[in-house]
């Protein structure tokens, strides 16, 4: 996952250090934190739905340590991932040494979480260590974010509506499809493909995205361009 994510980010470094104006700086980071945060609900609903089907099926029932370990692991990396903008622009941008402080602070937490609950709660120690970890990194990222852009991902409460209404209707269709269906291969390929269809039918309906906003990511690609404007447009409902 980590590795498709790196990919996926790989030209933003180039770019951001193209760029000397810091407004656009600061507006292309916000804007592509933002994206991604929209685009991680449905990841994390699929997640949350999935995971004990996919366990039960490869590993056999009477999993949910594991189940639950995956899903609280991953819903936390997927939220730390839409801060890496961010942190593609303290590289680029001659702030380096705060990634550093970043990944120490990662080591940190994960350690004393670890030590200090173990003997509480045992095996799940681990787990609430890696999810404080990768929470603490993100709130520090965008304490730097702040303090070098003066921006959040998030800067109206328009824009929170639209995430609480994405992740609600994720969640409660995610829920009532783990209900309706009994058979763990159909949870496992039916809530993904609903719950992203959902997702961008909403994406749609909530305006997420603008004719600038594709033209700005995809470029010249008249391909891509042309299925950007059909899925994310309303106006081409």
């Amino acid at each position: 996952m980590w590795g498709i994510i790196s990919k996926l980010f790989y030209p933003l470094y180039p770019l951001i250090s193209s760029i000397n104006d810091k407004v656009k700086v600061r507006l292309l980071v916000h804007d592509l934190e933002q994206k991604t945060f929209y685009f991680v609900v449905p990841i994390i609903s699929i997640v949350i739905f999935t995971t004990s089907p996919f366990v039960n099926l490869w590993l056999g029932p009477n999993q949910e340590m594991i189940s639950i370990s995956v899903i609280l692991i991953t819903s936390a990396f997927m939220i730390g991932i839409t801060v890496m903008p961010n942190y593609q622009f303290l590289i680029a941008k001659g702030h380096a040494d705060k990634t550093v402080i970043l990944q120490l602070s990662n080591v940190l937490f994960n350690t004393v979480i670890f030590f200090i609950t173990f003997k509480w709660i045992g095996y799940y120690a681990a787990v609430l260590a890696n999810i404080s970890a990768i929470m603490s990194s993100f709130l520090l990222s965008l304490y730097y974010q702040n303090k070098y852009l003066q921006s959040l991902i998030f800067d109206s409460f328009r824009q929170l509506c639209k995430l609480f209404f994405l992740t609600s209707i994720n969640l409660t269709i995610g829920y009532l499809l783990s209900i309706i269906l009994h058979s763990l291969w159909l949870k496992i390929l039916l809530i993904p493909f609903i719950l992203f269809m959902v997702s961008f039918f909403s994406f749609r309906y909530l305006s997420i995205f603008t004719a600038e906003d594709i033209l700005r990511y995809v470029g010249n690609n008249n391909l891509l361009k042309s299925i950007g404007f059909k899925v994310l447009l309303r106006s081409n409902l």
